[in-house]
């Protein structure tokens, strides 16, 4: 009988440290999962950085393949003006006003257009006494 009891009580105590190991166990988890939280959000490497780099990456990703359009509208333009020497001759003339040795330029001035008085205007009026 007295093992019994003796057992008693032990299963007891068992119980009673089983379930402050429980309350311990549970407390260092939520203070645990606070820290990371917090690290996470306050670190240099925290959620909203990383996601304000990956809209900076697609944004730049982006970029990167308008250039490259550009580039090879770019290498097309080029490889027609090594193949036609007639068309920089043509751009010269026209962009930077270049002629050949010999050549006379006529240069045309536009018309000088006078605006029309508006016929509809009442004639000014100084006020009637």
């Amino acid at each position: 009988m007295k093992d019994l009891t003796h057992e008693a009580r032990r299963t007891t105590l068992e119980r009673e440290g089983n379930a402050r190991t429980g309350k311990r166990l549970l407390v260092f988890s939520v203070f645990l999962l606070i820290l990371l939280t917090l690290a996470s959000l306050l670190s240099e490497k925290s959620l909203p950085r990383l996601y304000r780099l990956y809209k900076e990456r697609a944004e730049l990703q982006r970029e990167i393949a308008r250039l490259k359009g550009s580039i090879g509208t770019l290498e097309r333009e080029l490889g027609s003006f090594q193949k036609d020497p007639e068309r920089i001759e043509g751009l010269a003339r026209e962009e930077l006003g270049l002629v050949k040795p010999g050549e006379v330029v006529y240069q045309f001035s536009k018309p000088f257009m006078r605006t029309p008085p508006i016929a509809d205007a009442p004639p000014h009026q100084e006020s009637m006494r």
